[in-house]
């Protein structure tokens, strides 16, 4: 137990069944990979060690898992660290040490965080767009065919177009 705990293990107290003593807990598994030949080599093959993967947590200590790993940020095409942005109707990406140039707005810590990670939030202003009416719609739709060119459906259903009914099912009054 005492090996697991340096490992930055989270364990409960141990079960006993008989002669056998049960241990449950979670433990990075950068840290306990290849543990399970050292739990057989001091029980002389009676011990085994069995894991479930948990799933993901935040890093214990994420800079000496970089600097082992060798990551590169700027080298990793599949997992970009870049953000996009838009402007005029197009996207462009924007390195992540640029990003702060770029942003509207300000970067605040997320209420979820430890601490490590940031999120800008803001509440958009409500705008109130003026209600336009059908005759505006028509006007629109004049503007439309001269630069276009005629619509070639039945104008009853210039603006809207109406629900497709199945031939199959009749009408009944």
């Amino acid at each position: 137990m005492t090996d697991l705990q340096q490992m930055g293990a989270d364990c409960q107290p141990s079960e006993t069944l008989g002669t056998t003593a049960i241990l449950r807990g979670s433990v990075p598994a950068r840290r306990i990979a290849g543990y399970a030949k050292e739990v057989a080599a001091y029980t002389k093959g009676n011990g085994r060690l069995q894991c479930v993967q948990k799933g993901y947590a935040p890093c214990s200590d994420p800079q000496s898992v970089i600097t082992e790993i060798g990551y590169d940020c700027d080298r990793d095409l599949e997992n970009t660290a870049d953000s996009v942005f838009c402007a005029h109707g197009s996207g462009f990406t924007v390195k992540w040490d640029q990003v702060e140039n770029y942003m509207h707005l300000p970067l605040q810590k997320s209420r979820k965080s430890t601490g490590t990670f940031c999120t800008a939030t803001a509440a958009a202003p409500m705008v109130k767009l003026p209600a336009t009416s059908f005759s505006e719609d028509e006007e629109l739709m004049r503007i439309f065919e001269r630069i276009y060119g005629k619509i070639g459906r039945n104008e009853r259903y210039a603006l809207h177009t109406p629900k497709e009914q199945d031939p199959d099912v009749q009408k009944t009054k």
